[in-house]
């Protein structure tokens, strides 16, 4: 790059998530009885949700930005953004669909 005219910035983050929660079941009457009513109850909606719950997280983040020094007067400067999560749990299940989120961005100094 030109020296005192051009500058780069470039930055990534990444996040990989992935869990079972709920894996030991406490024990006791109390516990087995409330457990078997949560079984019957409302039509049985809500069967099963003492179970161990798996769940994912997942992300990425990358930024670019590049700023030219084009004279005294006139800077340009060039910004991209990229974004994707992905995010699944027993009961629902959620994705950035077919595009990720990205953008450019251009920004001009007022005079």
């Amino acid at each position: 790059m030109k020296h005192d005219r051009a500058f780069f910035f470039i930055a990534y983050d990444q996040q990989i998530y992935d869990e079972v929660k709920q894996k030991v079941q406490p024990g006791g009457v109390q516990f087995d009885s409330l457990n078997a009513w949560m079984t019957t109850a409302y039509g049985g909606v809500l069967a099963g949700d003492f179970g161990p719950i798996a769940r994912t997280n997942d992300a990425r983040a990358l930024l670019a930005k590049f700023d030219f020094r084009l004279s005294d007067r006139h800077n340009l400067s060039l910004k991209y953004n990229y974004t994707w999560s992905s995010r699944k749990t027993a009961r629902s299940t959620s994705t950035p669909g077919p595009a990720a989120r990205t953008g450019w961005s251009r920004t001009t100094p007022t005079p």
